[in-house]
């Protein structure tokens, strides 16, 4: 009867070690693969946030130069930005610089304000200028999203 007793002592003892192994073997493995997962959803929630946040795109953005007979000139912009973005764009700017040969024109900042999320925002803007014919102008927005250049 002790020998029976001390073998089935003996096959619990090894049924307990070979368990507390396989569940140290797959608890490493579990923290292993809950850590790579991890990983990967902050990866794709800074993806989500990236493509949520504003983007401005031009859509048919232009500038001409005018010239009216016995009137002032001016550089018309006009066109549309959009907001592909879900967030707002929030104090949206287009800077536009313009140059006579080598001389700056002018240099200004147009304000378009905040363009909601998924919204386009439509520009018609005219510079007055006095001398000679523009020879080239810029238009362009904070994050170089937008970056127009004519000559």
């Amino acid at each position: 009867m002790a020998q029976k007793l001390g073998q089935i002592m003996a096959i619990l003892f090894i049924i307990a070690v070979v368990s507390t192994f396989y569940f140290y073997m797959n608890y490493g493995q579990k923290t292993s693969q809950i850590s790579s997962l991890s990983v990967q959803i902050t990866d794709l929630q800074s993806q989500i946030d990236m493509l949520e946040s504003a983007k401005l795109i031009a859509v048919d953005l232009r500038a001409d130069d005018v010239r009216p007979p016995l009137q002032t000139p001016y550089l018309h912009i006009y066109g549309s930005v959009v907001n592909v973005g879900i967030d707002p764009a929030y104090s949206t700017e287009l800077y536009v610089e313009a140059f006579q040969g080598q001389v700056l024109a002018f240099n200004i900042t147009l304000s378009l304000y905040t363009i909601p999320g998924e919204a386009d925002f439509s520009v018609y803007q005219t510079i007055f200028y006095s001398g000679e014919a523009l020879t080239l102008w810029h238009v362009w927005s904070e994050s170089k999203s937008i970056n127009l250049f004519w000559d």
